[in-house]
């Protein structure tokens, strides 16, 4: 059995998906492809006959109001009455929340975004990490950093966000543009003792509580949740 967020390197190697859907637990033969395929096309088939199921239901309702007075069609009311309750309603499935953000982009210029020249780093005096590094970024370009673990990819967006100092080299960035910093965990820099609100709250000046609690949601901590403290969050 094999847990892992690399969906690529997990449809390599299984024959089967187990996920927790809707709060239950489901396997299916086949990759992550497959079971999303799967429960996408369950979903439809449901909500089709949901809707067929809902439509009849109000045939048959309609029907027993119209002729329930009718003594000739006594006992086709009572038939019509009995298969209703029998017959189980379906509820309409809950949307799922997901996650919705967006990174906000100051409009910019210039030509040349940030300069890396001679840039060296080392954890080891004996065994740099970074040595000698020299590349640019033009206005317009997205950069993507990619690499082994260990190889210095959290390090070199570090030394850029300013938040190491490179044994050598300088790193030139414009003074027209706004630095922003989104890691990979920010266990360290969050205090315990806040609820999810106030962290939002203290992360920037311009961000009132209306603003906290919008963010709160895109989150996935809607109403009380956004109450919550810090520490009781996994």
């Amino acid at each position: 059995m094999l847990i892992t967020h690399d969906r690529s390197f997990m449809d390599g190697i299984v024959t089967h998906t187990m996920g927790i859907h809707r709060r239950k637990i489901r396997k299916i033969a086949g990759n992550t492809e497959k079971y999303y395929s799967q429960i996408a096309l369950d979903e439809e088939i449901y909500e089709k006959t949901r809707i067929n199921d809902e439509k009849h239901r109000k045939e048959t309702e309609l029907f027993i109001n119209r002729f329930r007075a009718k003594a000739r069609l006594a006992n086709l009311v009572q038939s019509r009455i009995k298969t209703l309750a029998k017959t189980e309603k379906r509820e309409k499935l809950e949307t799922i929340k997901s996650l919705g953000f967006s990174f906000r982009a100051k409009p910019f210029s210039g030509k040349h975004v940030m300069s890396v020249q001679n840039l060296t780093f080392s954890y080891d005096t004996e065994k740099p990490l970074i040595q000698n590094l020299d590349f640019t970024v033009t206005a317009g370009e997205r950069v993507c950093v990619v690499g082994k673990n260990g190889k210095g990819k959290t390090t070199l967006l570090k030394l850029l966000a300013g938040c190491l100092t490179p044994q050598s080299g300088e790193i030139v960035c414009n003074p027209n543009i706004t630095q922003g910093v989104f890691e990979q965990t920010h266990i360290k820099s969050l205090m315990d003792t806040r609820t999810v609100e106030e962290e939002i709250l203290y992360s920037h000046q311009d961000v009132d509580r209306q603003t906290a609690r919008n963010i709160c949601g895109a989150m996935m901590f809607s109403g009380d949740d956004a109450l919550k403290k810090i520490s009781i969050l996994s």
